[in-house]
């Protein structure tokens, strides 16, 4: 989150269950992740668990769960995801990944039009899938191109969407421009673009800085991202917040931490 939302031609490790999943199978790596969302004025919270391996075999191996809880003018909602990651590599620069998840949420609204508008929905029983590709050129350069819930739920809370991503690295830098097609949450399609930069400092503290504008509640967002990671373990926290007030005529504050251990 500290990169904007930015991260699909880069995603790797736990992040990729989410973003992409074909960033799973160009990183050689084992890792355990936990962590923790707070999203205001939705008095939303979300708690998530995720592993991949890319070590045992050439075929990458991710499973994630989460569970968000939000509260909102006397609304209550549940949301469970549980998914299934596989990506395999060619020639080293080219991802191929794919995620299978059953969604399952509940509230205690009746289905009229405003709960089809965010954040609510209707309520899901469903499974769908997720598509992604990651391709690298050289040591500098990745593109990625990811669709999501192509069995077209169709509701905010999965909406059917097309991410696409470019980034460039130096060194410790890493600069990432996204890109995300929208055709569930809203009554047209709508889009959001993302641009983030990256620096690692003394080789373990990465400090990250992005921007968000989404067409679709024409907010602005800045975020900040800081943590520490070691060849064992990392610890990494990130804010955002909208810049102005939504078309609802509200500005939304969200907190991420997460902690991950590395096996590999």
């Amino acid at each position: 989150m500290g990169l904007g939302g930015a991260l699909r031609s880069s995603a790797f490790s736990t992040s990729a269950l989410y973003l992409n999943p074909g960033g799973i199978a160009l990183a050689k790596l084992y890792h355990i992740e936990a962590s923790y969302l707070y999203d205001h004025p939705f008095e939303s919270h979300l708690v998530g668990a995720g592993v991949v391996d890319s070590i045992t075999s050439m075929l990458g191996v991710g499973v994630a769960y989460f569970y968000r809880r939000l509260e909102r003018n006397d609304v209550k909602m549940q949301v469970h995801d549980a998914r299934l990651s596989l990506a395999i590599p060619i020639l080293n620069i080219v991802g191929i990944g794919i995620t299978g998840k059953y969604l399952r949420s509940s509230n205690d609204m009746k289905l009229d039009a405003d709960i089809q508008r965010p954040p609510f929905g209707r309520e899901l029983n469903n499974f769908s899938l997720d598509a992604g590709v990651q391709l690298k050129i050289g040591k500098h350069f990745g593109f990625g191109a990811v669709g999501y819930n192509l069995t077209k739920i169709d509701t905010p809370v999965a909406p059917m969407g097309l991410g696409l991503s470019a980034s460039a690295s130096l060194g410790n830098f890493l600069v990432i421009f996204d890109a995300l097609l929208d055709w569930s949450t809203y009554d047209r399609l709508a889009a959001k673009y993302m641009a983030g930069g990256e620096y690692f400092l003394i080789g373990h503290v990465p400090l990250r800085i992005g921007y968000s504008y989404n067409d679709g509640t024409k907010a602005h967002a800045l975020h900040g991202g800081v943590g520490y990671i070691s060849k064992v373990a990392s610890i990494e926290a990130a804010v955002a917040g909208d810049l102005n007030k939504d078309i609802t005529g509200e500005q939304d504050i969200r907190l991420i931490l997460s902690v991950k251990y590395f096996l590999n």
